[in-house]
């Protein structure tokens, strides 16, 4: 689709389609008149029909540009966050997938914030469900040892906490809303490197966190591939990575090792 491209010196950040495949939204980061970095957020039919800007000039403060995430179900409203750029380090060095969420309406409008991840604590939203009006954030909060989700008002709905974990992240809710996370005790490999021992993936039923699977292969949630099968990273003895997937029925598929634990899962 040449028309996200932008005017050069403009470079293409991210995309994300509509539910209904008609519409695509985007982020490029270019510089403007006085030469400093910002983003702009795009919104048009996969056609090129419709073309609308609906942020114009996001400054990159601390170095964070705009990526869109998803639309809401009925497409009227465009989840979008300002994240980090150039971040990096170890599997264990974040615990989630965002560090702050804004809604913006698909008509245009201006930004609602939804959430903000704490100073010092950055990356740690994993996830949310529903729409503004009944939103649910899941997040980290290392400080407790726990995965709390919040409801639309801020109000905290439910807490998981593990306090013999070493590492804990990555929430992701399914399409229907269940909830899934992941913890592990960290080992080292004799490489040197951060390894789980074990790793375990839970799921919440009835308002508890049970074990789905856990063992050493398991390493971070990827997200859910729909309301039966979770998708995460795993790792051999020889510390090769790759993808699996484990079905609530405990059936498993695995593939890999391999580059494949850069997989996104997009809903």
């Amino acid at each position: 689709l040449p028309f996200t491209a932008g005017e050069p010196p403009a470079q293409f950040l991210h995309y994300i389609v509509s539910p209904d495949g008609q519409r695509i939204a985007w982020s490029v980061s270019r510089p403007d008149a006085t030469g400093s970095a910002v983003s702009d957020l795009w919104l048009s039919e996969t056609s090129g029909a419709g073309l609308v800007q609906l942020i114009d000039g996001w400054p990159a403060a601390d170095n964070r540009l705009l990526m869109p995430v998803r639309f809401s179900a009925d497409g009227q409203t465009l989840y979008f966050t300002a994240q980090p750029n150039g971040v990096g380090g170890s599997w264990v060095a974040f615990s989630g997938r965002y560090d702050n969420l804004y809604a913006l309406p698909t008509t245009n409008g201006q930004p609602l914030a939804l959430f903000q991840c704490p100073d010092g604590n950055l990356l740690c939203l994993g996830d949310f469900d529903g729409d503004v009006a009944e939103l649910k954030l899941a997040y980290t909060d290392p400080t407790t040892q726990a995965i709390i989700v919040l409801g639309p008002d801020g109000r905290t709905l439910s807490q998981f906490i593990f306090p013999e974990a070493d590492f804990l992240g990555y929430p992701s809710f399914s399409p229907s809303g269940e909830l899934a996370f992941y913890t592990a005790v960290i080992g080292e490999h004799a490489d040197g490197y951060p390894i789980p021992v074990p790793g375990t993936l839970h799921l919440v039923a009835d308002g508890q966190a049970q074990p789905l699977k856990s063992d050493d292969s398991v390493a971070t949630l990827i997200g859910w591939l729909d309301d039966e099968y979770l998708i995460y990273n795993s790792i051999d003895p020889g510390g090769n990575w790759g993808t699996s997937v484990v079905g609530l029925a405990g059936d498993i598929w695995i593939w890999g090792p391999g580059p494949t634990q850069f997989i996104t899962v997009l809903r």
